[in-house]
């Protein structure tokens, strides 16, 4: 009889330890999954040059518009994106050149309308580690 009572304090023991390993295993895995702190191994990346705006023909935001920070020969593309709905777009690069050159350029075809492409260009300060500038494109229909 004694060691039958044994033997059922050790079933009710692994029995119980496996119940709130398994609480305190789910426990954990819900309280660090709610991204109130990422995992982020190594260095964050320093974004060295930041180019943000919007894309309008007049007053009527334009969406998807390819939008380009270049080298100032074209040769190399730093960074790329389209406009968003409301003709906002955000570009960074991690390289930092003398002087960029941030293109606009109607790739989606006739779904939106047609835009003569846009381009200027932005000298960059050498003493900066990070610059970050606003650039508005006015984008002329095209026709």
């Amino acid at each position: 009889m004694a060691e039958y009572i044994r033997k059922s304090e050790r079933n009710l023991m692994k029995f119980c330890t496996r119940v709130f390993g398994g609480i305190l295993s789910l426990f954990g895995v819900i309280t660090s999954s709610c991204g109130s702190m990422p995992c982020d191994y190594g260095v964050e990346p320093v974004h060295a040059v930041v180019v943000q705006g919007t894309v309008r023909s007049d007053t009527t935001a334009i969406e998807g518009i390819r939008l380009q920070i270049l080298s100032m020969d074209s040769s190399q593309v730093y960074s790329s994106s389209l406009s968003g709905h409301m003709g906002s777009y955000c570009l960074s690069s991690e390289e930092k050149p003398d002087s960029i050159l941030i293109t606009a350029t109607d790739v989606d075809g006739e779904a939106n309308g047609l835009y003569l492409p846009a381009e200027t260009f932005r000298a960059t300060d050498p003493e900066k580690t990070e610059e970050e500038f606003v650039i508005d494109f006015n984008l002329i229909p095209d026709g």
